[in-house]
């Protein structure tokens, strides 16, 4: 559940979406908790900074007032006002230029709150310029998609929302949802070129989320990779986040099937790992995981030039959201995939990150 704010339909396709993508992508030890409607508020449960140059951490926890066991409505306009709230103290700090605050929900429960910082003169994500054409899907896609949404909320609710990504796209467990899901290779087939041109060019975010989630349905999952890769870099946070979800359901399958030829840049990706959204780093580690699954010595080599940094910072998050970047870590430092993991579950990371970065 996002802290986010947006419009009535946006907002409702990120809370959504989010609570899916956390339940069903995240290598963890435990699972999400749903969340219902009547929940009021959850406490918090962890606090963790990213984007860090020169502005010490303990500036911006002090600024942010926010402590662990503190309560973060759930209610949309509640939880956007404290939003707005908490950036702006993080953005009064000197030095920083943007912040972006994000609730995770919910890991036993509780928040886990993530605050990104871009400080002046960082490096950001660079992207697209605004589509303005005024172009829309078929009301079929809209229709199935706003369907899917209820059935996947639903699903989550029920703890039946486990993923299947072995065919390039997503199909979840629950029979509803996985129905609904069913549709939108039809639908991606026989509407291939509008969806593809709603996505790079519709005025209307809300469009583009959609075109970016369905368009992962095509057969031929090369024919959709730029298109998918462009929208990576959409301004809106939604549009990125379906988009590099459905690249990273065709990576799974691009590792799992290196017979199809699939190629996915991985420069986007490492791109995000700076980006200020906590949403583009989550989904671009996701991607990283299964383009490095084959220790792919290029992409590998992309990582350690260019991201160690920002994957050691990650990978002292609290929890099981910092395993991803662990990962990616040990396989760039040519650990064992079983020593990756063993190490991870004995809680050992800062002995196993001395020797990733090659310390005495």
């Amino acid at each position: 559940m996002p802290l986010t704010a947006g419009s009535h339909h946006a907002s409702r396709t990120a809370l959504i979406l989010s609570l899916f993508f956390a339940a069903v992508s995240e290598p963890a030890r435990g699972q999400p908790q749903p969340v219902t409607d009547e929940a009021r508020s959850l406490p918090v449960g962890s606090i963790d900074v990213y984007g860090l140059l020169a502005t010490p951490e303990r500036a911006v926890r002090g600024a942010l007032e926010l402590e662990v066991g503190d309560l973060i409505p759930t209610a949309d306009e509640a939880r956007q006002r404290l939003t707005a709230r908490l950036t702006a103290r993080v953005e009064a700090i000197p030095g920083v230029m943007r912040a972006a605050v994000r609730g995770v929900c919910c890991a036993d429960g509780r928040f886990e709150v993530f605050v990104g910082v871009q400080e002046r003169g960082a490096e950001s994500l660079r992207f697209r310029p605004v589509p303005e054409l005024e172009v829309t899907l078929p009301a079929e896609i809209v229709d199935t998609y706003q369907e899917f949404e209820d059935a996947i909320r639903a699903a989550i609710q029920q703890g039946d929302a486990g993923d299947d990504l072995s065919q390039g796209h997503s199909l979840v467990s629950n029979p509803r949802a996985r129905a609904l899901q069913q549709r939108f290779i039809g639908y991606s087939q026989e509407h291939q070129d509008i969806v593809s041109q709603v996505l790079r060019e519709a005025a209307d975010p809300d469009e583009r989320g959609i075109a970016a989630f369905v368009l992962g349905y095509v057969a031929d999952k090369r024919t959709v990779i730029d298109d998918l890769i462009g929208a990576g870099r959409d301004p809106d946070e939604t549009v990125r986040n379906n988009a590099v979800r459905s690249l990273g359901a065709i990576a799974s399958l691009a590792a799992a099937r290196p017979d199809l030829d699939i190629s996915i840049p991985a420069g986007l990706f490492i791109d995000m790992l700076q980006s200020l959204s906590w949403t583009d780093r989550n989904k671009a580690m996701m991607v990283l995981t299964g383009l490095t699954e084959r220790r792919d010595t290029v992409v590998l080599g992309q990582l350690r030039d260019q991201a160690v940094a920002a994957l050691v910072e990650m990978t002292r998050w609290q929890g099981d959201r910092s395993f991803p970047p662990y990962r990616l870590l040990g396989r760039v430092a040519e650990v064992p995939e079983d020593e990756i993991v063993e190490s991870w579950v004995q809680g050992d990371r800062e002995r196993v990150l001395d020797r990733f970065l090659g310390s005495p």
